[in-house]
């Protein structure tokens, strides 16, 4: 089924706007839970899209930083009980890298994320391995990775989401030729610390570009998405001297859609490639 913008509305003085999440705009006509109201047009030139929070102010909220403490709570609480035993050789890693984004969205009825695009972003953040014998370790860390996508057709939005991650994975080293090889697989913790939407027109001069920032909340009415994310982590690398090189994918599992409507499912979905640097450890 096409993905197509049907909030492009030019009946003037009423427009047609979609109250409610964003991502339904990506939705087909006819499976778009219509929760539609009507208004004076404010540019007859631009398409509106403005949320139930918009047309009934809601009190401001300051940002609620107990998921961030708790996902720090849990990495040091790793961090210490690994570093207890002395037959641990902690290896720390500075990284950086390059994400390549999207989400699948999906309900009842069907998928309708298929025309989404990968959206490029980054990953940075610091990771500590402890290495169990010769062949097996473990590696958490904390990681700040960007996710989201891109839709291209009649017009252009782009969604951007910035998670801080906490990877939980074992890894399986291997040496082929001199060449130190490794695997990588487990799940992840994530919390939600910022987004924001971007739509504009795909050079037809006709909707302008809009920016809003992203909702967080479990109110299906106001809110874009769930903060807190979990998945699986799988990748593969190799390491030279102090550089290593890895190519990850993340999966994930935890619905972070608000409406849970029909179904309504949404999952974020990452691919990475990173270049880390190793301090301590042989």
């Amino acid at each position: 089924m096409e993905v197509r913008n049907h909030l492009n509305k030019r009946a003037c003085p009423a427009q047609e706007i979609l109250v409610g999440a964003k991502l339904k705009s990506l939705m087909s006509k006819n499976i778009l839970n219509k929760r539609t109201m009507k208004r004076p047009c404010r540019n007859a030139s631009q398409t509106s899209i403005i949320k139930m929070r918009e047309l009934h102010p809601i009190p401001l909220k300051t940002f609620n930083f107990n998921w961030m403490k708790n996902l720090i709570k849990i990495f040091v609480f790793v961090l210490v009980l690994a570093m207890s035993s002395e037959s641990f050789a902690q290896i720390f890693r500075a990284k950086a890298g390059l994400n390549l984004s999207t989400m699948l969205y999906k309900d009842d009825d069907g998928v309708y994320s298929d025309e989404l695009k990968m959206k490029p972003g980054f990953l940075l953040g610091a990771t500590a391995e402890f290495p169990i014998d010769e062949m097996f370790s473990f590696e958490t860390g904390l990681l700040l990775s960007t996710k989201g996508f891109k839709y291209d057709e009649d017009y252009v939005q782009k969604l951007n989401l910035t998670y801080l991650n906490l990877p939980l994975t074992g890894k399986a080293w291997f040496d082929v030729g001199g060449t130190k090889l490794y695997g990588l697989f487990g799940p992840y913790v994530g919390v939600g610390v910022g987004g924001k939407w971007k739509s504009e027109d795909n050079g037809n001069g006709e909707m302008g570009t809009d920016e809003d920032k992203v909702e967080w909340g479990s109110d299906a009415e106001v809110s874009d998405f769930k903060r807190f994310d979990f998945g699986l982590t799988i990748g593969a690398g190799v390491e030279i001297s102090a550089i290593q090189i890895g190519l990850s994918y993340d999966l994930g599992l935890a619905n972070i859609s608000p409406d849970t409507e029909n179904g309504n499912k949404v999952h974020t979905r990452a691919l990475a490639l990173s270049v880390g640097y190793k301090f301590g450890g042989k």
